[in-house]
């Protein structure tokens, strides 16, 4: 959804900027690139970041979970 977002803003603002003569240095173009290319490249480390959070989460109430299931009530009291 926030793909589909970022490319609905890119291709709408950004590129009609650059077709309406908005953006006429090629330098300040190049630089607006770069940067949206960067955000891009951001948002993607954190996406993956938070999924792996969200996984290693859910491993491990899995593991706890798995643990107090199988354990004694003695083996319990020792893993506290």
């Amino acid at each position: 959804m926030i793909k589909g977002l970022f490319v609905l803003l890119e291709e709408s603002f950004y590129d009609y900027a650059v077709e309406a003569g908005l953006l006429p240095d090629s330098t300040l173009r190049s630089l607006m690139e770069h940067t949206l290319d960067k955000l891009w490249d951001n948002a993607q480390n954190l996406r993956f970041r938070a999924h792996g959070s969200t996984t290693l989460l859910e491993d491990y109430q899995g593991f706890l979970n798995f643990v107090k299931g199988s354990a004694t009530p003695l083996q319990l009291v020792v893993l506290k």
